[in-house]
């Protein structure tokens, strides 16, 4: 705030600030009032947004979402995953469907579907593990990438930060009058 009181008062014509800056500015006018005991430079909300260019990695949150989806799906059908080879594997899941076809007419009936499913499931799970593994290392993957694209993709970052060039035209825009 003393940086912004400073040069509104001996620096410049007009101070430019943005949305978040300006809220400061509120404060600044009464600590001049106060202090000085005038009524303070007038100055310009402005806002805009101008990206530093860089490339966004390629993770959708689609994807994220699909990759939760395909774990959730080996963990409570991975009849649908194991490996066709492996007889013991294919009995345990025709087992499972036989379970999953059958209409309880009770609560014992319901809660004997229940327990088999549930076990059926925990054993055949141990089939698909590996896949687990390569499905649990992309999500990790997906959501790195997602958190980065948050951070380069962000609107507050200080000027200086911007290549010149990109940031001379972007400016020049407003001084022209020719609004994005």
């Amino acid at each position: 705030m003393t940086t912004t009181l400073f040069a509104r008062l001996f620096v410049g014509d007009v101070f430019i600030h943005g949305i978040g800056g300006a809220k400061y500015d509120e404060l600044t006018d009464e600590i001049i009032r106060r202090f000085y005991g005038f009524e303070p430079p007038r100055f310009m909300i402005l806002s805009a947004t101008l990206r530093l260019p860089f490339p966004l990695l390629p993770a959708q949150p689609r994807d994220r979402a699909r990759l939760l989806w395909q774990l959730r799906d080996l963990h409570c059908n991975p009849q649908r995953y194991v490996d066709r080879g492996t007889p013991h594997a294919l009995a345990l899941a025709a087992q499972k469907q036989d379970w999953i076809a059958r209409q309880p007419r009770d609560a014992r009936q319901r809660r004997e579907r229940f327990q088999a499913l549930q076990q059926l499931t925990a054993q055949l799970r141990s089939f698909v593990e590996d896949a687990r593994a390569p499905v649990s290392r992309e999500l990790v993957r997906c959501e790195r990438q997602l958190q980065a694209n948050v951070l380069l993709g962000r609107r507050d970052y200080v000027f200086c930060l911007y290549p010149e060039a990109e940031l001379r035209e972007f400016c020049s825009r407003f001084l022209m009058g020719h609004l994005p």
